[in-house]
């Protein structure tokens, strides 16, 4: 009940769920769609299963090197 009120008080825009471990389900995942606003995750478990299925989900392909994974983000988003 109180996310609408904290994203606005911080000036939230959009959500990253940076995991890199597969979920079977995620709570914070399904919140974080209810809210509306752009949501990205990597490619892998349930996570990118609801976020692939939401109009405003954004799955990012997970890079094979570590290293890359930052600016796997940044292209996503921009």
């Amino acid at each position: 009940n109180d996310l609408p009120d904290i994203v606005r008080s911080y000036g939230i825009t959009a959500w990253l769920l940076p995991s890199v471990w597969p979920e079977t389900f995620s709570f914070t995942t399904h919140e974080v769609l209810a809210t509306g606003m752009q949501v990205y995750s990597f490619d892998l478990g349930a996570q990118a299963e609801a976020i692939s299925k939401a109009k405003n989900g954004h799955v990012i392909p997970l890079p094979e090197n570590p290293v890359d994974m930052a600016q796997a983000i940044l292209d996503a988003m921009l």
